[in-house]
């Protein structure tokens, strides 16, 4: 007998998205998904600025997607999160939470009363002189922010039920969909890198333990704002130029090869950061060599990116296909899948969460 439908809710800058599964004996398995763009500004750096569009939005996508449940796990990731590894002495996880508020309120920019404090334990290891100790990632996420996105989520007829980090949504699906590459002492240690409209996130997990977590504030749409700038042109036009689905043809060769060079000069400073990260945890004490990238986001479509990641950062670049490790229901086409898939690992995970 299969489980009723959990679902789990992404909100990003441009579009929101959803994704439905079920569990039987057999595993999860995917039921129904859709995605609804959102006009712009809607959502900004993180905050709510159009309530009532993005809850439009969501009642589209409820309706679009013809999902049976309401019960939604929802993944936040941007400018107002903050993930920290701290590593404290071994306590009970009463006493562990109110530790961590000591630990977060000197590295936040905003007061930690106004945070919601949520943690991850990693693993437990011997300190110096024997000591039993804990090493954990911490997440803080404002809350008037967490408040706003809700709020716009129940107004929409949504209820949710969890809040999860968007790294660790991703986290569960590099685990679903290498399984072979998670067990054992030799455990493989990758990078995960989501490349979203407004953030990136990056994610190093060895054997599903996450090792690294960092949120980057740029993402697809700072490609269309440089290209907008340098060419001088609208930001829809950028934005369609990025596409590739531009309406105009009546380029030169040399304005072309022009364009492609400043597109590709705007993917590099992405490129930048995204390495900028990865050659930080390399240089963490204890970390693990890299084998590989795994990208998702709808900035992987972005021409030109899989190959810079892998020039910069020495490492095979892989697409993630999260729709492709679960079989699909009777109302989802595997065409559908295929459009889908590079936008939906993040509600994928979400949903998993939920079916947990």
């Amino acid at each position: 007998m299969r489980s009723s439908g959990s679902l789990g809710l992404d909100l990003g800058t441009s579009a929101v998205r959803a994704v439905e599964i079920s569990v039987g004996a057999d595993g999860p398995r995917l039921e129904r998904f859709a995605q609804i763009g959102l006009p712009p500004g809607a959502i900004s750096a993180g905050a709510i600025r159009e309530p009532k569009a993005v809850t439009a939005a969501l009642k589209r996508l409820r309706a679009v997607g013809r999902f049976r449940s309401t019960r939604v796990a929802v993944g936040v990731a941007n400018q107002r999160v903050v993930v920290r590894q701290v590593e404290l002495p071994w306590m009970p996880a009463a006493e562990l939470r109110a530790a961590l508020v000591f630990q977060m309120q000197d590295v936040l920019p905003f007061p930690v009363e106004e945070a919601v404090l949520d943690y991850h334990p990693v693993e437990e290891f011997v300190g110096v002189g024997g000591s039993r100790m804990l090493r954990t990632l911490v997440v803080a996420a404002e809350t008037a922010m967490v408040t706003a996105l809700l709020a716009a989520v129940r107004a929409a007829g949504m209820r949710p039920e969890v809040v999860d980090l968007t790294t660790f949504a991703m986290l569960r699906v590099a685990t679903l969909t290498e399984p072979s590459r998670t067990a054992g002492p030799d455990a493989v240690t990758e990078a995960v890198v989501d490349v979203g409209a407004a953030c990136t996130n990056v994610l190093v997990h060895s054997s599903g333990v996450p090792r690294f977590v960092r949120i980057l504030p740029r993402g697809g749409e700072d490609v269309t704002e440089y290209l907008a700038e340098r060419l001088g042109i609208a930001r829809n036009d950028a934005e369609a130029r990025k596409r590739g689905v531009a309406q105009d043809s009546a380029g030169t060769p040399e304005s072309e090869h022009f364009e492609r060079q400043i597109q590709q000069a705007a993917i590099a400073r992405l490129v930048a950061e995204i390495c900028g990260s990865l050659d930080f945890y390399r240089g963490e004490p204890g970390a693990r060599p890299l084998s590989r990238m795994v990208i998702s986001g709808g900035g992987t479509l972005l021409g030109g990116l899989p190959e810079q990641l892998r020039v910069a950062s020495g490492l095979p670049v892989v697409a993630s296909r999260p729709m492709t490790a679960i079989p699909n229901g009777s109302g989802v086409s595997a065409r559908a899948v295929e459009r889908g898939d590079p936008f939906l690992a993040v509600p994928l995970g979400l949903a998993l969460r939920m079916a947990a």
